[in-house]
């Protein structure tokens, strides 16, 4: 190989390198149902991490229930909707390093009980994984 192949190939494993990625579109995954005393697996896909994750009002306007984690890197996250009145709409919104945002689709919090926002009165016993 002489010298002007090896320099025409660095020029382009150089140029390979330096295109930007472009990053999938950020989104966030809930299951169907969420349940309170029950804790509830959230899946991020795209964007760039780390990730803010809070769980917003489902109603307008959306007003913050609980700033649940972040900054952190990991795409999967546990939480715990202790305290989260059954029939409460709920919205995750997810914010990345780029504040790119996406919430999920609405939901309604289910399960027996009288508890109230942000109060922790679930038990351990009652604390359970989906």
């Amino acid at each position: 190989m002489n010298f002007k192949t090896l320099a025409l190939l660095s020029s382009f494993i150089l140029a390979a390198v330096a295109i930007p990625r472009a990053t999938t579109p950020l989104s966030v995954s809930t299951p169907a149902s969420v349940e309170t005393c029950k804790e509830v697996i959230l899946k991020i896909s795209g964007g760039t991490p780390p990730y803010t994750l809070t769980v917003n009002e489902g109603a307008p306007p959306h007003n913050e229930i609980e700033n649940i984690i972040g900054p952190v890197a990991s795409r999967t996250i546990i939480w715990g909707s202790v305290g989260i009145l059954p029939g409460t709409s709920i919205v995750f919104q997810v914010t990345d390093s780029a504040n790119a945002l996406t919430s999920s689709a609405v939901l309604t919090v289910g399960g027996p009980g009288t508890h109230s926002v942000n109060a922790s009165v679930c038990s351990d016993s009652e604390l359970t994984r989906t």
